[in-house]
């Protein structure tokens, strides 16, 4: 579930009660009450999320609790890439509007990680490795509105011609 600025809330709890870490360290802001904004790993990043609400112990010290495993490099070259796309091309016309607002989003990065090679070091062989993620957004977007402007008469006060409540009749 989610506030309206967007914050995460686990188990009935508010955004300020759920606690947020990225293996193992906290995103708590001290300065405010809740997590760090941007503190949270690109989703090509995270190898294992784990939320957990009601009867934490002592560990979590709020009523939930986000966790997020990052991924890490293996001797073994691996990696990945995404892009996500939308445009107005793609989307259907709002109800009763003739055209459809601007609009272009997209999504895009990936991971690369293996093994170190230090050349001379071979004792680090089998035990140095890297992984690297990016994830980069590109908005743009504006939305339709349907603004209802009174008319004449009804600035003048004159509110005979709005709908009336059920039980009234017109004089």
């Amino acid at each position: 579930m989610t506030d309206s600025q967007g914050n995460i809330a686990v188990g009935g709890a508010t955004a300020s009660q759920v606690g947020f870490s990225v293996d193992g360290i906290s995103t708590a802001n001290v300065r405010s009450n809740g997590a760090l904004h941007d503190a949270y790993p690109s989703s090509e990043g995270i190898s294992e999320t784990k939320v957990t609400a009601f009867n934490n112990n002592a560990e979590f010290a709020q009523i939930g609790d986000v966790t997020f495993t990052t991924k890490s490099g293996t001797n073994q070259w691996h990696g990945s890439a995404f892009e996500y796309f939308q445009n107005a091309a793609l989307d259907a016309t709002i109800y009763d509007f003739t055209f459809k607002a601007p609009k272009n989003f997209n999504a895009f990065g990936g991971s690369l990680g293996g093994p170190v090679a230090l050349p001379k070091l071979g004792w680090l062989k089998d035990r140095t490795f890297f992984f690297l993620d990016y994830e980069g957004n590109r908005k743009t977007q504006s939305y339709p509105e349907e603004l209802l402007v009174p008319t004449a008469a009804e600035r003048a006060g004159d509110l005979s011609d709005l709908v009336n409540a059920p039980g009234r009749e017109r004089r």
